[in-house]
């Protein structure tokens, strides 16, 4: 369930209410199926992080033996997700 902009100001004091809303109105329902509130949270700290210098934050959580989930987050631009995905396969 999408979480509301007040549910995430609150915890994440750091990143601009711009893209709170940004980030809430952009993204499907499926994106707030598949993650926690938690893990949104961190998403918008990673997202508030990048610059024109520092363009990519990875998120890294371990979830069982020899098992990662990783999140990539970065600015959106022509060929990057192919980059990306290509790197991973």
């Amino acid at each position: 369930m999408k979480p509301s902009l007040e549910s995430l100001k609150s915890p994440c004091p750091d990143v601009d209410p711009r893209l709170l809303e940004e980030h809430l109105d952009r993204l499907s329902d499926r994106y707030f199926e598949r993650f926690s509130e938690e893990e949104i949270r961190e998403h918008l700290a990673g997202l508030a992080r990048l610059t024109p210098e520092h363009p990519v934050e990875l998120n890294l959580k371990a979830t069982g033996d020899r098992q990662v989930d990783f999140t990539v987050l970065g600015f959106d631009a022509l060929g990057v997700f192919s980059l990306i995905t290509g790197i991973l396969a």
